[in-house]
């Protein structure tokens, strides 16, 4: 894939990542459409798995109140370095 093509990829999969986050679109359409060219971008890969294996939000989780919180942020990170 040449690096305009990428780089164009990874801002659509930050995108779709951030309005994730957001809480506009379901997890699903943020994985849905994703080529293997993807899963091996190294700017890609963490962001994906990490919305792949997200929990739920609740206290049986563990993911709760700052947890959950940091997590977001993580997320966030790996956004922002996709979309670079």
């Amino acid at each position: 894939m040449s690096p305009d093509l990428r780089t164009y990829r990874r801002h659509e999969v930050a995108v779709r990542a951030r309005a994730f986050f957001e809480g506009l679109i379901p997890r699903s359409t943020v994985l849905e459409d994703l080529e293997a060219e993807d899963w091996a971008d190294p700017k890609l890969r963490p962001l994906l798995e990490m919305i792949q294996n997200i929990p739920k939000k609740s206290r049986f989780s563990g993911l709760w109140g700052k947890a959950y919180d940091a997590y977001v942020a993580k997320a966030r990170e790996l956004i922002a370095a996709a979309d670079q």
